[in-house]
This record gives structure tokens, sequence and C-alpha cells, in this order.
């Protein structure tokens, strides 16, 4: 085979399709992609990007969401999409929210009593850094909990989002 059948052929192959899911159960109100494909099948950087795409803000409990236009507003919000979300038959995803009161019996069971006096407490403002290579973003956020150097903590954007953040020592 010559370089020029070799390219024509690899040129024609076609990546797999991302396949939608039947019934997923997510914990906030926003369905993103991540939630109903998985993203193992396309390259990284499409993948990280893809995963956070919403598909759907959700207000009930237990509702469905047709496959077909999840993934054409993934496809909306990330044309890159395109050759794994080819129009295909549409089916319904049957989504499921539950609320976090359902880990809280968990968090709350947790031994976990530090020595130190929180470095950020309920209610605090926070300032929130999220840094993609070149691009930075700052946004504030309120500490749904408090917080300790070298821990995690859960914050609510103004937006609405929450949002889990590592805090930095008492000098970051």
């Amino acid at each position: 085979m010559d370089w020029v059948s070799l390219i024509l052929a690899i040129s024609s192959v076609q990546p797999a399709p991302l396949v939608l899911s039947d019934e997923v159960v997510i914990s906030g109100d926003a369905l993103r992609l991540a939630d109903v494909a998985d993203l193992s099948g396309l390259p990284d950087p499409l993948a990280r990007r893809a995963g956070d795409i919403v598909l759907a803000r959700l207000t009930e409990t237990t509702t469905s969401v047709s496959a077909r236009t999840a993934a054409a507003r993934a496809r909306a919000a990330l044309p890159g999409l395109s050759p794994w979300l080819p129009d295909g038959p549409d089916h319904a995803i049957v989504v499921e929210r539950r609320g976090p009161q359902e880990t809280v019996d968990v968090v709350a069971a947790l031994p976990f009593r530090p020595a130190a006096a929180p470095l950020v407490r309920v209610g605090e403002t926070l300032s929130v850094r999220a840094v993609v290579g070149p691009v930075v973003i700052e946004r504030p956020a309120m500490a749904l909990q408090d917080g300790w150097p070298g821990r995690s903590i859960f914050v609510r954007t103004s937006d609405g989002a929450v949002l889990t953040v590592a805090l930095g020592g008492a000098g970051a």
C-alpha cells in the first residue's frame, strides 16, 4: 500500500460514536455530558471540555431527556464533538436527581476532629480560582462548611453551582 492510499484509508475511518445512557442518577440540578456518556474514547483535551457541558437543568426529582436533544446541545456547545455525536436514533434518558441530604449522613459520621481552628468558616466569602493552561478564572463563592488547610470544602457560587475546592495552607 502506498502512502497516498494509507492516508486516504486513515482519513476515512470514523471515530466510534458516544453511546448515551438510558438511565442516570445525578446529585445536582445540572445534567452534564459526562453523566450520560463514557467519554474515554475522546481525545483527552476534548474529553475534559466535553464532560462539563450542561445538557439540561432539572427541577423534578425524576424526569426524562431526549437523547437526540442532548446530543444536539452537546454539539452546539462544542462543535468538535460532531464526529462522536452523530444525529442518530432517539431514546429517552431517564434522569433521577438525588439531593445532597442523601450524602450528609455519611459525611457527618466521619470521625474528623481537627485540633486547629478552621481556616474558613461557614458563610465566609472566598475567591475561587481555576487555572487551565494560560486561562485563569476567579469568581466569588460562599463556604458551605468550615475548612482547614490542605482539605477540600464545598462552596456555592453566585449562580448557585456547588463546587468542591481545595484549601491551601494559611499562607496560600
